[in-house]
């Protein structure tokens, strides 16, 4: 068991909240603290902030992906920045 880790991503809910009003960098970066408290079991999972409008944004999160797979890892998960996507639009800003 010492080989495994826990890379959370989303907080679902504490005692009386779910938090669905608060967004995934608030996810990410309260997971990262809470990952402190056990790092030989949890990992913060690294994450990027991609401003689709932004075409040197774009550029880096491709750079980002690609380093990360070409050493290993599996890949990402790509969300919308809101917990909570309404609309049939795609926010310019996504992980």
């Amino acid at each position: 068991m010492n080989d495994y880790k826990l890379a959370p991503f989303h907080l679902l809910a504490t005692e009386g909240s779910t938090y669905v009003e608060r967004d995934h960098v608030w996810h990410m970066e309260t997971l990262a603290r809470i990952c402190r408290h056990d790092e030989k079991l949890l990992l913060a999972t690294p994450y990027r902030v991609v401003d689709l409008t932004d075409e040197s944004s774009q550029e880096e999160g491709i750079r980002w992906w690609t380093d990360l797979t070409a050493g290993g890892g599996e890949g990402m998960v790509v969300k919308p920045f809101d917990f909570v996507a309404v609309g049939g639009r795609v926010s310019s800003s996504l992980r």
